[in-house]
């Protein structure tokens, strides 16, 4: 250790000056002593074999965090996965749990359902499954329970059509499954996608309950199908003939239909117009008349004129042409076989 002079504060230059150029070189001296002193230490035996040793060593620190198939030290973790892939080959039915090692996995569906399921242990971050079908029908798979990223619902089962391929990748967050890859129904696409008819354009084509026209009609015109029975088309309303169909049989030809009182319904009555426009009434019961009411609006009455009961031979009477005079009598003109005219008469 060097020795440091004391220099009282009243001391004279000449020979405090003295002092401290002593003092400074006792400093250096002790400097250069110790320098020496760490130099000769790193060259000796000990420290020299020891820092070539861990110059030469492939891991010198094998303190840190391992470098085989382990997590990492602290609150980051890092799961190694192979590249390879687990081929399951071809399974009618059951279930196929995934492989514990490798991440990526692919099955081929010969049947129609199947169940996959997670390997045991610790949950995978990232697991992933190639299904192809080679059945004619469509598959049902089973899944543990997963959250779609495709129809954001979740899920436990979906349909792979026949023939189909469907890639799932599911990712675990340390709380949920979310699973991409798995197959839709239309439905479920519709439903994804939340379309509605306002999302529709163009034309509606009949094959798909649409009419195939860009237009409406004018006023009071008809939806038909045209004369080529290949399209729609509106139209105007025309007069035609054909048969109509009642919800029952009336039972009787010839028989004039009427308004049964409800709604629109029709029934069948007593009044006949045969094929060769004979209009009258029938019964089989009781005489028949034709009555001419009044115009009285709440208690109407009426004229008739009423066949007799029996009839023994039917007849035809034809009216005169012309209207009489006061006083004239109807009377029988003349008869050719069961047809009378009538004509009228001054008695």
């Amino acid at each position: 250790m060097a020795t440091i002079q004391n220099i009282p504060g009243n001391e004279a230059p000449a020979t405090s000056r003295a002092k401290i150029n002593s003092n400074f070189t006792a400093v250096n001296d002790e400097v250069v002593a110790a320098t020496s002193a760490v130099a000769g230490k790193e060259n000796s035996g000990t420290a020299a074999a020891a820092v070539a040793a861990h110059v030469a060593a492939g891991d010198p620190h094998t303190q840190y965090a391992p470098k085989a198939d382990a997590p990492l030290t602290g609150n980051t973790t890092y799961q190694r996965m192979s590249p390879g892939m687990h081929d399951h080959g071809s399974v009618a039915s059951g279930t196929v749990t995934l492989n514990s090692t490798l991440s990526a996995n692919r099955v081929i569906l010969t049947g129609t359902a199947m169940t996959v399921a997670f390997p045991s242990g610790a949950a995978r971050t990232l697991q992933s499954l190639l299904v192809t079908s080679t059945n004619v029908a469509d598959g049902t798979i089973t899944i543990p329970s997963s959250r779609s990223l495709n129809s954001g619902t979740t899920i436990t089962t979906f349909t792979l059509p026949a023939g189909g391929v469907a890639l799932l990748t599911w990712f675990y967050d340390g709380t949920t499954y979310f699973l991409l890859g798995e197959t839709l129904t239309p439905g479920q696409i519709k439903a994804a996608l939340a379309i509605t008819i306002a999302d529709t354009t163009g034309t509606v084509p009949i094959a798909r309950g649409g009419t195939g026209l860009t237009a409406l009609g004018a006023a009071l015109q008809l939806l038909r199908v045209n004369a080529a029975g290949d399209a729609f088309e509106f139209a105007d309303p025309s007069a035609g003939s054909g048969d109509v169909s009642a919800a029952s049989n009336f039972g009787t030809d010839n028989r004039v239909i009427r308004s049964n009182g409800t709604s629109k319904g029709v029934q069948g009555s007593s009044v006949e117009i045969d094929d060769s426009g004979n209009i009258g009434p029938v019964s089989d019961s009781v005489p028949n008349h034709v009555a001419f009411w009044d115009g009285h609006a709440t208690a109407p009455k009426a004229v008739r004129f009423t066949a007799p009961t029996t009839v023994t031979t039917e007849y035809t009477v034809i009216w005169p042409a012309a209207p009489g005079t006061a006083g004239q009598i109807l009377s029988v003109a003349s008869v050719a076989g069961t047809t009378l005219t009538l004509q009228w008469s001054t008695p």
